[in-house]
């Protein structure tokens, strides 16, 4: 018993040195975007940040010029022809081969969900912002 705490001890360590003396609920992946990339990209007009969080809860705040496209509808949203997104979205459509697209939500749950259905639809290089929201809200200071 021994042994493995400290096993567990000496990977925390290495592994999640960040994360000591607080709990850590996520770790990024090499494609995850951060903060300052998505600060970058809300100032320019190129790119796209994508909100999936319900309607509601955008209301109480938002990254500037994200869109807002819930997660539950995310997948029929990338799947809609051209025309009808626009329509729909007042943006153009992301081309799969867009490299600025990147989603959040308030957490960093229904962020990484919708990068994956992403993926999934040929959107390669979507990336999930595992800050999400709550961080850009703390940072921001709203």
């Amino acid at each position: 018993m021994f042994r493995s705490y400290r096993r567990l001890v000496s990977c925390r360590s290495v592994i999640l040195p960040h994360c000591i003396g607080r709990i850590c609920t996520r770790i990024m992946s090499a494609g995850d975007a951060t903060y300052e990339e998505v600060k970058k990209l809300s100032q320019s007009s190129t790119g796209y940040i994508i909100d999936v969080r319900n309607p509601e809860e955008v209301q109480r705040g938002k990254i500037p010029n994200s869109i807002n496209i819930p997660v539950a509808e995310f997948e029929a949203a990338l799947r809609m022809d051209p025309e009808t997104f626009q329509k729909t979205f007042h943006v153009e459509k992301p081309k799969p081969s867009e490299e600025n697209i990147i989603t959040h939500c308030f957490m960093g749950k229904r962020g990484a969900q919708a990068t994956a259905i992403a993926a999934a639809l040929g959107y390669s290089h979507a990336r999930n912002y595992p800050g999400a929201y709550m961080e850009w809200a703390e940072k921001e200071g709203h």
